[in-house]
Formats: C-alpha cells, structure tokens, sequence
C-alpha cells in the first residue's frame, strides 16, 4: 500500500529524494540543499514522498509559479489568459518514481496528491513541463488525469542544465530538450 509524506523529512529522506530526482531527471539536477526549502515548505515550496512498505519511492516538488520564475511560461500563461501574478498558479517543478518501481501508478498518485495539495491551499491552476519525446509515460498521465497542452517550448532546459551542470539523461549537456507545457484548472 502506497503512503503519502509531506512533512518532517529527514537528512536521509532528503538525500533519497536527490538520487530519485537525479536518477530521473539527470545526474546534478537537484541536490540536497536545494531541496531543503521544499522540504520545510518555505515561500509556497512542497515536497511530497511515496512510500511502499517503508521505503521512499516517489517525489514531487511544486512551488508557486510567478513571472519572475520563468518569462517563457508566463508569455504562454496570457494566450489562455492566466495571469500568474493575480491567479495563483502551482508549477510542479520535478516528480520521479524509483526506476524499478515505474509503470505501477505511483507517477499518477503523486501528481494527484500534489494537485490536492495546492488546491487545498487555494491554487486556481496547476502547470507542468514535459519531454517533448515520443511515447513520454508522464505525458500520458498529464492527459489522463486532465490536464491540457498550451505550448512546445524549444530548447526549454539549456540554461538551467548549463547553469546546474546536470547531464539530461536524452541529450547529455547541455539539454537542447524540448518541453510541452501543460496546465489544469483545479
């Protein structure tokens, strides 16, 4: 039975969560203390875990999306017109699932756990990216839980993969990865 945690994390916990995100997402994408204010859910940041038979198998940060976050995104936000700086809006940041452990509906249960959460605390809408890449299971689950694509944003990751020095699993570094840019009213 999967269980839910998004609070009192320890040291340890933290770690894990690091090694899933950079397992999933590139080698030096998240470390430990830049999790740490998701962790302690500092400035509208959540960290929540999956767990199954007491072992961390998931995680999902979300924080407040702002125009300051990401003028791409914003420009985007205005076609359909959310307005991020007056409609508050959750960006789910990063999710990963234990390799051994994908395909299973902890993926689907995490983002649905983090959609209950920022609704819980008054978000009108949730955003997310995605690979642009074929047969992308977390695209899938965007659509299968509501949510609905804006937007390809080219060569979305390049600076933040310079900037962290992270090795995207697809490309290497710098990432010239592709995202789609998708949102759900809540």
């Amino acid at each position: 039975m999967i269980y839910f945690k998004d609070n009192s994390f320890s040291h340890d916990e933290i770690t894990t969560c690091a090694f899933l995100l950079n397992e999933g997402l590139g080698q030096n994408s998240y470390s430990t203390e830049e999790l740490k204010p998701f962790a302690k859910q500092y400035s509208n940041k959540i960290l929540i875990t999956a767990h199954l038979k007491d072992q961390l198998v998931g995680i999902i940060i979300s924080e407040r999306f702002t125009p300051a976050n990401c003028k791409r995104i914003t420009k985007e936000l205005h076609k359909i017109d959310i307005d991020p700086g007056i409609e508050k809006t959750a960006i789910l940041k990063a999710a990963a699932v234990k390799l051994k452990l994908r395909g299973r509906g902890i993926g689907v249960a995490l983002i649905k756990k983090a959609l209950q959460k920022v609704k819980s605390e008054k978000y009108k809408y949730a955003i997310g990216t995605v690979w642009d890449i074929p047969e992308n299971p977390v695209k899938k689950i965007f659509n299968s839980i509501g949510f609905k694509e804006l937007s390809l944003i080219n060569t979305y990751w390049t600076g933040e993969s310079i900037q962290k020095k992270y090795q995207c699993p697809i490309c290497g570094n710098p990432c010239f990865c592709n995202a789609i840019l998708n949102y759900i009213k809540i």
